[in-house]
């Protein structure tokens, strides 16, 4: 019986020593390397509008599914400077900070072709209608011209900023790689800049996209 009560002496003031201690050291702070974001990482599937220049579809809809963290497939149709086209890509996140991330991917494209008539000065973006130059002196003749069907590879790099119901705001450049098509048949020779014009709007280039998506 000494011994015991002695043995309760001894433990009485080490449980209240160690007591606090365990108490504190669940409520020290995380370092901040492993401290966790609010990131809620891709949605499954979101759907929203894509617009730019050598776009995934042109101008029109996108779908885009995430089979699992970071890779984003993506599926847009819509209507580009060379007709309908129709693009898929694949995408993976890195760098995530909060709701916004680095992104990286490649695609295919393929434009359908198109008609047109070319005015003897075109541009890629005309404020006003491929209109003749109304007869004044040393002034070539529009063009009829049928575009053929192009396909194309790209490669984009970009940001993406993401809500905290899925949707998001994406926002890609990058270069498209012209593969093969784009064949392009005038009704009479073209003038230099007429056949720079159809060169501008189906051959290779830099590539600028926004897609605004809301997820599922």
């Amino acid at each position: 019986m000494p011994a015991r009560a002695a043995t309760y002496r001894l433990a009485i003031p080490l449980l209240v020593l160690l007591g606090p201690a365990s108490a504190t050291s669940d409520d020290r702070p995380v370092p901040p390397s492993f401290q966790t974001t609010s990131n809620p990482g891709p949605p499954r599937w979101s759907v929203g509008a894509e617009a730019g220049w050598n776009g995934l579809g042109g101008v029109g809809p996108i779908v885009a599914c995430s089979p699992r963290d970071p890779l984003v497939l993506e599926g847009a149709l819509g209507y580009s400077r060379n007709g309908l086209a129709l693009g898929l890509r694949a995408r993976g996140l890195a760098a995530v900070v909060g709701l916004a991330g680095l992104t990286a991917g490649a695609g295919l494209v393929a434009t359908a072709g198109h008609s047109e008539r070319v005015s003897p000065r075109p541009e890629a973006f005309p404020s006003l209608l491929n209109l003749d130059c109304l007869g004044a002196p040393g002034c070539p003749a529009s063009r009829h011209v049928s575009v053929g069907s192009t396909l194309a590879a790209q490669v984009t790099v970009g940001l993406e900023l993401r809500g905290s119901r899925g949707g998001g705001l994406l926002l890609l450049g990058g270069y498209s790689r012209l593969l093969g098509g784009g064949r392009a048949t005038w009704s009479a020779p073209p003038s230099e800049q007429q056949a720079r014009y159809v060169r501008q709007i189906t051959g290779s280039g830099p590539v600028v996209s926004l897609a605004l998506r809301f997820g599922l």
